[in-house]
């Protein structure tokens, strides 16, 4: 990294010590990208760090990522995609 000082953790990679905000972490969108390899990045937009689970059901197969005690404030209720192996999220 330019300007990086040897040994040294660069700021943005440092943990911050600001508090985060009171009540449940919120969840305030989702983006959807397909990689050039054929991958699809799903990235969910968040207040702050959030405990995660993923399950795997079945009768229809998917796959869920539970934020836990998370709280969205989009209006969606489904974010569609374009990837073949992702129906929506």
């Amino acid at each position: 990294m330019p300007g990086a000082v040897p040994g040294e953790t660069p700021a943005a990679a440092r943990p911050t010590t600001e508090s985060a905000s009171p009540g449940p972490v919120r969840v305030s969108g989702v983006t959807i990208q397909s990689g050039q390899a054929g991958e699809t990045f799903v990235d969910v937009a968040t207040s702050g760090p959030v405990p995660y689970r993923v399950l795997r059901l079945r009768n229809p197969q998917r796959l869920v990522v539970d934020l836990e005690g998370a709280r969205t404030t989009s209006l969606r209720g489904s974010y569609p995609s374009d990837s073949p192996v992702l129906h929506r999220v």
